[in-house]
């Protein structure tokens, strides 16, 4: 049940991965789904990245928060943080799908994905929200993650895996006797 549950959410959602507004719609909800499964609603929050938990995103939408600038030549230079400190990512680089003036991103935070096939970053967005880009530990696990490849279907298969463990199993069978419960009440 729970895994054709986000077989559907997956699959449902698929047409969007290149739109980045819905998509965030479909990747929220896959994310709750996810989260409600893999980390109980009820277990405590745990800070930073918490390595019990799964987390998988498309690969297009593993994305990376640069600083960008133009340097004096024209050349567009992508920054990360290290230490506290900017560092020029040298031998990466953007391109801009929608805007042929670069000048304007100059000076901003721009999230960017990876296109494997063309070897460059492609920008998504500016992120008004944020002063700073992410440290360059966030972009060697986004590269890792990247490199890992692990697609749609690894993942069903290991949720198949992962929920017929006895923790899971019973976890799933309270959860159900809830929700029953919760809809027959509603239906007094």
């Amino acid at each position: 049940m729970y895994s054709y549950g986000l077989q559907k959410i997956l699959t449902d959602h698929e047409p969007y991965h290149h739109n980045y507004a819905q998509m965030l719609s479909a990747l929220s909800t896959c994310l709750l789904f996810m989260s409600g499964f893999y980390q109980g609603w009820d277990d405590p929050y745990v800070p930073r990245t918490h390595e019990g938990l799964l987390k998988w995103k498309y690969p297009e939408m593993n994305s990376v928060d640069f600083h960008f600038e133009v340097g004096a030549d024209g050349r567009p230079l992508l920054f990360l943080f290290e230490r506290g400190k900017k560092k020029l990512m040298e031998g990466n680089t953007v391109i801009f799908k929608d805007s042929e003036d670069i000048s304007s991103y100059s000076g901003r935070i721009i999230e960017c994905y990876w296109d494997a096939a063309e070897h460059h970053w492609v920008c998504m967005r500016i992120r008004a929200d944020k002063a700073t880009p992410n440290e360059i530990n966030t972009y060697r696990k986004v590269m890792r993650s990247i490199k890992d490849n692990i697609t749609e279907e690894v993942v069903l298969k290991e949720i198949n895996e992962i929920i017929r463990l006895p923790l899971y199993a019973d976890r799933i069978q309270r959860d159900i006797k809830a929700h029953q419960h919760m809809v027959s009440s509603r239906r007094k």
